[in-house]
C-alpha cells in the first residue's frame, strides 16, 4: 500500500453479525485494489462474534484491514470519531457495517472526486430487503448539485465519499451525544462548507441493508430518542441556514421524514409519558419552523397533525392517528367553498379553521381513489397498463368543482366522460357549454380533464374553454371518467412503450400517479392500492432482451410498475425463492458461519 491511500472506509461495528461478512467481503473485492485503499474498523463492543470477525479479516489482509476495539459507546458517533483519527486516505467513506458495496464503488467515487474536484460525492444508493432510499438525488450523474435546488436535503445520511482535508479544515465530528441520526448534523455541515458536491448515479455504489430483525440502530431507537435527535438537527439547520426558502428546503425533510414517522400509528403504543413528550417536541418544532412554505410541501395529513401538536391538543392528535391507523380514506367536509379535514369540530356553528386544508384539497380527493382492478396487456404499439379506480364523492356542497385528470408516469393519459342517462341540467355554477366532451387542464402536463362538479344529482358537468383546446383530439381513448351517487369511477388505459424506454438497461420503477385539480389547487399523487389487488405481470421483449413488466405495492400502500431484465440468474433466484434454495452468497455464508 503507497504511504497514503486514496481512500478511508471507515465502519463502525455493533452486533452486526452475519451482515457483516457481506460488508467486509465487499470491501476486499473492491476494484481500487488494495495499494489505494485502507480500512478503519472501530468494533464498539460487539457480543454477537463481531469483533472476531473483524480480527479474521484484519489476519488476512494485513496492512488493509485495520481494527480498534473499544466499550460500547451507546451509538455510532464515538467509534466513527476515533475512526476519523485514524484515517490517512484523501478521502474518506463511510460505510454501515449491515450494508455493503458494489465492486466498482470506491474506483468510481474517487475518480469522479478526482476529476470534478469535488469535496463530497454521493453514489446511488439501492435497497435491500425492503430498505427505503429516497431515490431523487440519484436521477442522474450530476458534476455539481446544490443543497438548496436538489433533493441532496433527502440524503443527509454519512454514506457518502468526502475529502479529508475537509473534514480536518473544519473540525467536523460526530455529536457524541446523539445516539441516533449522529451522521446527519455531520453530513449537513459538510455540504454547506464543500466547494463542489458530485453524484455518481449510473452505478448501484452502495447497497443499503434492512436485517430480518431490522436490528439496525434507526429500526429500533426509541421515539423519545428520536425526537430529541432530530431537535438537534434542525437547531444546528436554524444556526447554520437564514431563515427563509433556504431553510425550508432542509426543514421540510425532517417534517416529512423523521417527524411525521413519530406520528404514526405506533405513537399509540407508547407509554402516556412517552408520548407527552414527543407530542410536545414535535409540537415546539412545528410552532418554530411549520411556516407556509414548509406546509405547502408536506401532504395533508402531516400538515393536520403537526398543526395539532403545535396548538397542544394532543387527545384531538391522538384521535386523528387513530383514524389513519384504519387505513381509510381520509374525510373531507366542504363548506362555503372551504374544505376541512373530517375530523373538523364545530365552534359557533363553523368548522375550526385548524382543520381548513383548502390548500390541500385536490390532494384530499386524491387521497380517497383506490386501485380496484388493474392488468398489463399487450397493445398494438407495446405494453399497455389498464386500471379502474374509484374515488368517494368529496361533497356535500353541491356547487364545489373539483377537476379530475389522470396521469401515470411520463406517459400522457386523456380523458372521456361516459354518460349511461341523460344529463340535467347545469347545477348553479356550472361554466357554459355543460354536457360538451371536455376542458383541458392548463396546469398539469397537458392532461386532456374532466370538469367534474358534484351537484345533487351527482351528473358530469364539463365546461368547454376553446381557446385552451388542443388542435388535434387523440385518436383513440386512453382513459374514461364516470360519476354516480357513490363517486367517480375511473378507467385508464396507458400505452407503456414510452415509459419503458426512459428506463435504463437494469429497468427500474415508477410510482403510477393521478392528477387532481380542486378549488383552484392542483396535485400529483401516486395511486393507491385497494385491497386484495391481484397484481399482474407481463414478459416484453425490448429490443434483442425480453423485460419482465409488472406491477407492485410500495410499503406505503402505493402502486408502483417496474421492469427488469429477463435472465437466467434473475430466473434462477425466483426458482430459489419460491423452494427456498439458497443462492450461492448464503451458501458461501453459512459455509464460513455453520
Amino acid at each position: 500500500m503507497t504511504a497514503i491511500p486514496d481512500v478511508t472506509v471507515i465502519t463502525a461495528v455493533y452486533d452486526t453479525m452475519p451482515y457483516l461478512t457481506r460488508c467486509l467481503s465487499s470491501l476486499a473485492q473492491q476494484t481500487i485494489g488494495p495499494d489505494r485503499m485502507e480500512v478503519v474498523a472501530v468494533d464498539d463492543g460487539s457480543t454477537d462474534g463481531s469483533g472476531r470477525e473483524l480480527d479474521r479479516w484484519a489476519r488476512r489482509h494485513p496492512g488493509v484491514f485495520h481494527v480498534v476495539h473499544q466499550p460500547n459507546s451507546g451509538g455510532p458517533a464515538m467509534p466513527s470519531n476515533r475512526a476519523l483519527e485514524l484515517a490517512t486516505g484523501r478521502y474518506v467513506f463511510f460505510l454501515g457495517a449491515d450494508d455493503h458495496l458494489g465492486r466498482e464503488a470506491l474506483a468510481r467515487l474517487v475518480a469522479a472526486a478526482d476529476t470534478y474536484g469535488s469535496d463530497i460525492v454521493l453514489g446511488r444508493l439501492t435497497g435491500v430487503n425492503g430498505r427505503y432510499v429516497h431515490q431523487a438525488v440519484f436521477a442522474r450523474n450530476a458534476v455539481e448539485i446544490g443543497m438548496f435546488d436538489s433533493a441532496l436535503p433527502w440524503a443527509l445520511s454519512n454514506t457518502k465519499l468526502f475529502r479529508r482535508d475537509l473534514i480536518t479544515k473544519h473540525g467536523l465530528r460526530y455529536p457524541e451525544d446523539m445516539p441516533v441520526f449522529s451522521d446527519q448534523p455531520f453530513t449537513l455541515e459538510a455540504c454547506l462548507l464543500a466547494r463542489r458536491i458530485s453524484v455518481v448515479a449510473d452505478y448501484p455504489c452502495y447497497h443499503a441493508v434492512r436485517r430480518a430483525d431490522a436490528g439496525n440502530i434507526t429500526y429500533r431507537s426509541r421515539h423519545d430518542e428520536r425526537a430529541r435527535c432530530t431537535e438537534r438537527i434542525m437547531e444546528l439547520t436554524e444556526r447554520l441556514v437564514p431563515a427563509g426558502p433556504d431553510r425550508d428546503a432542509i426543514n421540510v425533510r425532517h417534517f416529512a421524514w423523521e417527524l411525521s414517522k413519530l406520528l404514526e400509528p405506533d405513537f399509540l403504543r407508547q407509554e402516556p409519558t412517552v408520548r407527552t413528550r414527543v407530542a410536545a417536541t414535535v409540537g415546539r418544532l412545528a410552532r418554530a419552523h411549520l411556516t407556509d412554505g414548509v406546509e405547502a410541501r408536506l401532504p395533508a395529513g402531516a400538515v393536520l397533525r403537526f398543526r395539532l401538536a403545535a396548538a397542544d391538543r394532543h387527545d384531538e392528535l391522538e384521535a386523528v392517528i387513530a383514524h389513519d391507523a384504519t387505513g381509510a380514506a381520509p374525510d373531507v367536509h366542504i363548506s362555503a367553498g372551504r374544505v376541512y379535514a373530517g375530523h373538523a369540530t364545530l365552534a359557533a356553528g363553523r368548522p375550526d379553521p385548524l382543520y381548513d386544508l383548502t390548500s390541500h384539497a385536490a390532494e384530499l380527493v386524491a387521497e380517497r381513489i383506490t386501485v380496484r382492478a388493474a392488468t398489463l396487456r399487450h397493445g398494438p404499439s407495446g405494453p399497455e397498463l389498464h386500471l379502474t379506480a374509484e374515488c368517494p364523492a368529496p361533497g356535500p356542497d353541491p356547487d364545489t368543482p373539483v377537476h379530475l385528470c389522470v396521469d401515470t408516469t411520463h406517459a400522457r393519459a386523456t380523458i372521456t366522460s361516459t354518460r349511461t342517462r341523460t344529463p340535467p341540467s347545469p347545477a348553479p355554477g356550472a361554466g357554459a357549454g355543460a354536457g360538451a366532451d371536455h376542458a383541458v387542464s392548463g396546469k398539469v402536463r397537458e392532461s386532456w380533464a374532466a370538469d367534474v362538479q358534484f351537484p345533487r344529482n351527482c351528473m358530469i358537468q364539463s365546461a368547454e374553454r376553446p381557446a385552451e383546446r388542443p388542435t388535434e383530439r387523440p385518436a383513440e381513448r386512453q382513459a374514461e371518467c364516470a360519476v354516480d351517487a357513490a363517486g367517480v369511477v375511473l378507467r385508464v388505459r396507458v400505452p407503456l412503450a414510452g415509459v419503458l424506454g426512459g428506463f435504463g438497461p437494469d429497468g427500474g420503477q415508477l410510482p403510477v400517479r393521478v392528477m387532481l385539480a380542486a378549488l383552484g389547487g392542483h396535485c400529483d399523487v401516486p395511486l393507491r392500492a385497494g385491497r386484495g389487488l391481484r397484481l399482474p405481470q407481463l414478459v416484453h421483449r425490448r429490443g434483442i432482451r425480453p423485460v419482465r413488466v409488472a406491477l407492485a405495492v410500495s410499503h406505503t400502500g402505493r402502486l408502483l410498475l417496474t421492469a427488469a431484465p429477463v435472465t437466467v440468474g434473475r430466473i434462477l433466484d425466483r426458482l430459489r425463492r419460491r423452494l427456498r434454495v439458497p443462492g450461492p452468497a448464503e451458501a458461501r455464508q453459512r459455509k464460513d458461519h455453520p
